[in-house]
C-alpha cells in the first residue's frame, strides 16, 4: 500500500485529497523531534494515567551535556535514587559496540568521570540527541547503568526494572535497528509524482507505514518473526515497552509513539486508529479478566527471543511486579510465572504442535511452569470456557526458593505438593501422523490391555531430548485429571515419575481434551487420590 502526502507549503486544491502529513526525509530531523515534543505535550495534558511515577529515580543514570565544541558528552552519575528529575530510557538491541561500551567493576570509576565518546555505539549517540532536544539531560541505558559483571548489582537493578521504566518520562526505542551499531535514525524513501507539464511536484508517495505492532492483539508471527521491527522480537523489550508511560518508536518509515492513554501517534497520521496494548496493563481490573490478561501477556512474551534462557523469568519480572502489586487480592502470590489463586488453570499451558521445543537439562524453573520450555506457549482459546475444577486436583502447597531479592525475579528451585488421581499409560507416535510428530497418550501401561490413544501436546520432543528428559516411545507416563471441563471433556496433565516410589513427578505434556466418560474409565472405582511433589 502507498501513502500520498504533500510538502508543508503546498496549497494546490488537489492537496485536499492527499494526507496533510509533512514530507519527511530523515527521522533524525528537527521536524521529527518537534513532532515527538508535540505528542508528549498532548499526552501530558490529556492523559492523567500516563504520568510517570514521581517518586522514582534510578540508582544510576547517564548525564548528558555538551562540551565547548558542541559534542554530546556522556557521564555516568551514581544518584542512588536521590534525585527527583525527569529522565528518558533507551530500548535497544545490543551489538558488538555495546559489548565494549558497558559499565563493569573495572570501568565504573572511569565512567563516573566520563564515558569515552569513541566507545559509544551509534544508537546511544543518536538517542542522546533526542533526549536533549526534549529537554531531558538524564538517560537510562541498561549496559551503562547496570554493572555488567557484578551479579549482585544485576539482581538489585533487575528488581527495579518495573519502577525504572514506569518512572521514565519517555522511552526512546530503536525499533527498526538490529543492533546498537546501526543507529536509530533512518532516511525515509519518497517518490515524487511529476506531472508532464511541470518539472517539479510537491506531492509525493511512499510505502504506507505498517502500524500492526501497535495493535492490542498482534499476530504471534508478528511478535516473533517481524523483520521490520527487530527490537520487538526481544524478550526484555516486551516489559520495557508495556511499563513505559510513553514509548517512542524510531522505525525505518517514520517516528511514532504509543502511550498508556490508549492513543497512537505517528507522522503519517495512520496510527490514530490503532490502540496500544499498553493500556490493557493499566485499565483491566476485574479478577477473571486480570488472570486472562496475564496468560495473554505470558503467551505473547513466550514467543520472543532471549540471549540467555535463564532470563525467561527475570525478563518478565517487571510486568509480574505490576500485576502482583496492583492485583494482589485477585491473584495471590507469584509462583514461577503462575499465580497462587489460579494455579490449577495456569498449569494448563501447551506448546503448539507446530513449534519445535526443548527443555534444558539443567534449569531452576520447574516443569509445571511455562518458563521451563524454550518455545512459545498458549492457553487454548476453547479452554477459556472451562468450568471450575470438580475436585480432581488440589494444590496442597508450593515452595519457591528465590535466587535474589526480587519476589518476581529469578528462582533457584520451585516445587508444589499436589493431591490428585493418576492413571498409568504410555506415549506413542500416532501411526497415522504423516510427519511422525503427532503424539498420543495411551491409557494402560504398555504391555497391558490399553485402549486407543488420545492426542496430547508434548512439552518438548521426547525422543530427541538429552539426559534425563529423554523418553523412549512406549515408556510409562501418568494422566492427572485436573477436573476442568469443557464441552463434556476433561483437561488433563501428562506426567512422568521421577522415582519408583512415585512420590515425585514432572510435567511432560497436556492431554488434548478427551470425553469425560472415557477419562473416568481409566481410573478404578473408588481409587484413592495420591499426594506427591510436582517438580
Amino acid at each position: 500500500m502507498l501513502l500520498g502526502y504533500t510538502a508543508p507549503t503546498y496549497s494546490h486544491p488537489a492537496a485536499r485529497k492527499v494526507s496533510p502529513s509533512v514530507a519527511l526525509g530523515y527521522t533524525g530531523s528537527t521536524v521529527s523531534f518537534n513532532s515527538i515534543k508535540t505528542w508528549l505535550e498532548d499526552c501530558e495534558t490529556s492523559h492523567e494515567g500516563c504520568r510517570p511515577l514521581a517518586s522514582v529515580f534510578p540508582d544510576r543514570v547517564v548525564e548528558l551535556f555538551t562540551d565547548a565544541g558542541g559534542q554530546v558528552v556522556f557521564r555516568l552519575e551514581q544518584s542512588l535514587g536521590r534525585r527527583q528529575e525527569s529522565y528518558a530510557c533507551l530500548s535497544h538491541r545490543w551489538g558488538p559496540s555495546t559489548g565494549r561500551c558497558k559499565t563493569t567493576t573495572k570501568t565504573l570509576a572511569a565512567h563516573l568521570e566520563q564515558i569515552p565518546s569513541h566507545t559509544l555505539p551509534k544508537t546511544f549517540q543518536e538517542a542522546s540527541k533526542v533526549a536533549l532536544h526534549l529537554g531531558l539531560k538524564y538517560l537510562w541505558i541498561d549496559s551503562l547503568c547496570i554493572i555488567q559483571d557484578d551479579t549482585e548489582d544485576w539482581k538489585i537493578q533487575a528488581a527495579q526494572m518495573c519502577n525504572i521504566y514506569s518512572g521514565a518520562y519517555v522511552t526512546i526505542a530503536a525499533t527498526s535497528s538490529s543492533d546498537s551499531d546501526n543507529g536509530m535514525f533512518h532516511i525515509v524513501a519518497k517518490i515524487p509524482i511529476s506531472p508532464v507539464e511541470t518539472k517539479r511536484s510537491d506531492i509525493f508517495i511512499r510505502e504506507y507505514p505498517d502500524h500492526e505492532y501497535m495493535n492490542n492483539r498482534p499476530k504471534l508471527a508478528d511478535l516473533s518473526e517481524s523483520a521490520e521491527f527487530p527490537l520487538l522480537r526481544r524478550g526484555w523489550v516486551y516489559q520495557e515497552r508495556l511499563l513505559s508511560p510513553r514509548f517512542v518508536h524510531f522505525t525505518r518509515n517514520e517516528v511514532s509513539m504509543e502511550c498508556s492513554g490508549n492513543k497512537g501517534y505517528c507522522e503519517c497520521g495512520g496510527a490514530a486508529s490503532h490502540r496500544s496494548k499498553k493500556n490493557e496493563l493499566y485499565s483491566w481490573t476485574d479478577s477473571s479478566d486480570v488472570k486472562t490478561l496475564w496468560r495473554q501477556m505470558a503467551r505473547d512474551y513466550s514467543y520472543l527471543g532471549l540471549t540467555y534462557g535463564s532470563d525467561r523469568i527475570p525478563a518478565l519480572a517487571g510486568i509480574a511486579r505490576h500485576f502482583g502489586t496492583k492485583h494482589r487480592s485477585s491473584l495471590g502470590g507469584y509462583v514461577a510465572g503462575l499465580w497462587e489463586n489460579s494455579l490449577a488453570q495456569d498449569l494448563l499451558w501447551v506448546v503448539p504442535p507446530t513449534r519445535s521445543c526443548t527443555r534444558p537439562e539443567f534449569r531452576p524453573v520447574p516443569s509445571w511452569s511455562w518458563a521451563s520450555v524454550t518455545s512459545g506457549v498458549v492457553w487454548p482459546y476453547y479452554w477459556r470456557e472451562m468450568t471450575a475444577p470438580s475436585g480432581h486436583i488440589h494444590v496442597v502447597s508450593y515452595h519457591v526458593e528465590l535466587a535474589g531479592p526480587d519476589e518476581f525475579g529469578p528462582i533457584q528451585h520451585a516445587e508444589m505438593t499436589v493431591r490428585g488421581l493418576l492413571a498409568e499409560g504410555s506415549w506413542t507416535v500416532d501411526s497415522g501422523s504423516p510427519d511422525g510428530k503427532l503424539i498420543q497418550y495411551r491409557p494402560g501401561y504398555i504391555g497391558s490391555t490399553g485402549t486407543g490413544g488420545y492426542e496430547m501436546y508434548p512439552d518438548y520432543t521426547f525422543s530427541d531430548a538429552l539426559g534425563s528428559h529423554h523418553l523412549e516411545e512406549g515408556c510409562r507416563v501418568f494422566c492427572l485429571k485436573t477436573g476442568f471441563e469443557v464441552n463434556d471433556c476433561y483437561a488433563c496433565l501428562i506426567l512422568r515419575s521421577l522415582n519408583e516410589e512415585q512420590t515425585g513427578f514432572e510435567r511432560v505434556g497436556v492431554l488434548k481434551t478427551a470425553p469425560k466418560d472415557v477419562v473416568d474409565s481409566w481410573y478404578e472405582e473408588g481409587q484413592v487420590a495420591q499426594t506427591f511433589k510436582l517438580l
